[in-house]
């Protein structure tokens, strides 16, 4: 699914991975700086926390004399001055956050694990970085024509549509969902997605 930028009045967006791009979030806090990556070597802070999510093809994240291969739907925790790169595309979240181990996960599994009880027939799976308290990476399984529960949260959410259809839904609009898609949901916007003709596969960051 190719899409350009879509930005609705309430600050919400989707955004396509086929050039690169970069959003900052500045509000305290929990600043973040999400990156759009398609391989080109990209230096990481070294007083912020990262989180890496392949949507296809194969990334290398280097960090102190160590190496990190990370394929198709994985994902990694990374502290510090790390360098970035490979072939592909993916997304990239950076925000403050104590040191921490790396960690890395995945593939991120078909169904989650966790039946949310919205009544939307939707499962779900957490992931974290130990020690790492300001960030969280979701997982997200929509059932075909489901709804989810509207809500709102005081942090950033932002995230990637791995495979499916489907929309975002808040008070301004919808955002059109499909493979490939950035999505970004500002603080306390009341939002909620919904699966389309296929079921919609979200990996979900929280910067608290």
């Amino acid at each position: 699914m190719a899409i350009g930028t879509r930005v609705l009045a309430d600050g919400a967006f989707a955004h396509g991975l086929e050039q690169p791009a970069s959003f900052e979030f500045g509000g305290r806090p929990f600043p973040t700086l999400v990156r759009v990556s398609s391989g080109t070597p990209l230096l990481l802070g070294s007083t912020s926390s990262h989180c890496v999510v392949v949507h296809s093809g194969i990334f290398h994240v280097a960090l102190d004399g160590c190496a990190y291969p990370l394929a198709d739907a994985c994902h990694g925790f990374f502290h510090g001055a790390a360098r970035i790169l490979g072939e592909g595309r993916a997304l990239i979240f950076s925000g403050p956050g104590r040191r921490h181990l790396p960690r890395t996960g995945g593939p991120i599994e078909e169904l989650g694990r966790i039946c949310h009880a919205d009544g939307s027939g939707s499962h779900g799976l957490q992931t974290s970085a130990a020690s790492c308290a300001s960030s969280r990476l979701d997982f997200l399984h929509l059932p075909a024509e489901s709804r989810q529960a509207m809500r709102s949260m005081p942090s950033l959410r932002a995230g990637l549509v791995l495979s499916g259809r489907g929309q975002c839904i808040t008070g301004n609009g919808a955002l059109p969902l499909g493979a490939g898609i950035l999505f970004c949901i500002p603080a306390w916007v009341k939002h909620g997605f919904r699966g389309g003709d296929e079921p919609l596969r979200l990996a979900i960051y929280r910067s608290a």
